[in-house]
């Protein structure tokens, strides 16, 4: 009886001990089931609060620019004339808007505008501040809505966003358009106005023009011009949205930029075309040159000579005529013209040679000794026939043979070392390997692109300089290209802004 009492006991007491620590964990299983979902409660709600912030954040950068986009709107038709004042609702905003007029400058330069052409510097570009002019200056001003870690300003009729960690980009290009070789540049300038320049939150922003509103800067009269046939147009923009401004003259303008570089300045230059049409054959004079700007690929239209002799004695006998382009020690591109033996006359034809070399070793030459002929014709009506000799450089009828050339077939070069077998793969109307014949078109199409887009061509007339008459011989040059620019129109807009 008694063991059984015994084991009776031991059995509820093991049974209410077990009985307790189940209880126990069942309390802390609880307790931990509701620490979870507390700190879960948390995570999510403290997840859900950033969340919430940054959407907020987001809709209010996206409410800000559409407002500004809107203001652009509106303050070019102030800037440009079409309207006398706009009213512009800003919207609510926890952020902060403001007038700066001194913030961003630009200054636009007609660069080398003589092309170099001057007794001082012997017709050559000196590099930087060589004849260049000045054609505007000034501050740009812009209109500034700023939060915690963004910015978006309107400046210079565009729009750019700034981001706290640097950097800008544009949303909005400005009032620039540049379209087969003519370039508008309407500058909207910002001042403020009598009223509040600067406004938190609800703002309302008031453009009128300014009391003097209009100027013409190009052209203007005197020497400011069109068509621009020298030189090059730089624009050089200081803005703390440099980046942005960059992006816009690369993505608009197709000229050569020089980018910001971590600075906040940025600038891009305009080719201007050259003079074209027909003139008076080059004086046998290395000051004396033609300039040419611009051409790029094959896109020449025209281009040829007429040489006439002088009117005494035999000057063809002297004959050893070019016309070259130098870009270096014994490289650059030359085209001459010799006699063949004795005394050329009516009918006779005349060695005429092509030369190319890159890097003043090795060259590319060409020779034809039986397509050019001497014409002869009274071409000056005194009853009397006048030889004259005439070079359609773009003629493809004219054969030219890959060849050898010796000292007597240049003027200005001395050939060195034949290249073996040239390539033309440069631009996309190249035909790739070339030789042993080609027609001078190519060549001459060829070569010009290679020294494109800018260089001087000069003429001389041998050793003896007594064969051709420059004063009756002449030249004609024409030649198309995209990526220039030949009409300049800017004005200066200014507008005055202020916040209700």
């Amino acid at each position: 009886m008694s063991g059984t009492s015994g084991g009776a006991g031991r059995d509820g007491g093991l049974r209410g001990l077990f009985g307790d620590v189940r209880a126990q964990s069942e309390t802390i299983g609880v307790v931990l089931i509701l620490g979870m979902v507390v700190l879960g409660m948390t995570a999510v709600i403290g997840f859900g609060s950033q969340a919430l912030d940054a959407t907020e954040e987001r809709a209010e950068v996206a409410n800000a620019e559409q407002a500004m986009a809107q203001f652009d709107s509106k303050a070019a038709q102030v800037a440009l004339g079409d309207s006398a004042v706009q009213s512009v609702p800003l919207g609510p905003s926890n952020g902060r808007y403001s007038v700066e007029p001194s913030a961003g400058h630009i200054t636009i330069t007609h660069a080398n505008y003589d092309g170099g052409n001057d007794a001082d510097d012997n017709a050559v570009d000196d590099g930087p501040g060589d004849d260049d002019r000045e054609l505007y200056t000034g501050d740009l001003g812009a209109v500034v809505y700023e939060d915690s870690d963004t910015e978006i300003a309107y400046q210079g009729g565009g729009v750019w966003r700034q981001h706290e960690s640097g950097g800008s980009v544009m949303t909005s290009p400005p009032e620039f358009h540049y379209r087969t070789g003519t370039l508008t540049l309407p500058i909207a300038e910002v001042n403020e106005g009598t009223g509040n320049g600067v406004r938190s939150g609800a703002a309302t922003g008031v453009v009128s023009p300014s009391s003097d509103q209009f100027e013409r800067v190009f052209p203007n009269g005197g020497t400011n011009q069109n068509p621009i046939e020298q030189g090059a147009i730089t624009i050089t923009v200081e803005s703390e949205y440099c980046s942005g401004w960059e992006q816009f003259f690369r993505e608009r303008t197709g000229g050569n930029v020089d980018p910001c570089a971590g600075g906040d300045v940025v600038g891009v230059t305009l080719t201007t075309l050259g003079p074209q049409g027909k003139f008076e054959m080059l004086d046998d004079d290395s000051t004396e040159s033609h300039h040419v700007s611009g051409l790029s690929g094959h896109t020449l239209d025209s281009y040829d000579i007429t040489l006439r002799p002088i009117e005494r004695g035999n000057p063809l006998a002297s004959l050893d005529w070019s016309m070259y382009i130098e870009t270096g020690s014994n490289s650059g591109l030359e085209f001459n013209v010799r006699k063949r033996s004795g005394n050329p006359g009516c009918g006779d034809s005349v060695v005429f040679s092509v030369y190319y070399s890159e890097d003043g070793q090795r060259y590319q030459g060409w020779q034809n000794d039986d397509a050019i002929k001497i014409q002869c014709l009274d071409y000056d009506g005194d009853g009397n026939d006048e030889k004259q000799i005439r070079i359609d450089f773009l003629d493809s009828t004219v054969s030219m043979d890959y060849t050898s050339l010796s000292a007597k077939n240049t003027v200005r070069f001395d050939p060195g070392s034949l290249e073996g077998s040239p390539v033309f793969d440069e631009h996309p109307s190249d035909p790739g390997p070339v030789g042993p014949s080609e027609s001078l078109e190519l060549l001459t199409q060829h070569y010009l692109a290679l020294l494109g887009p800018e260089f001087e061509i000069r003429v001389d007339d041998g050793n003896n300089g007594n064969a051709i008459f420059e004063g009756d011989s002449s030249y004609e040059i024409g030649y198309t290209s995209n990526s220039v620019v030949r009409y300049l129109h800017v004005t200066d807009n200014r507008i005055d802004v202020e916040f209700e």
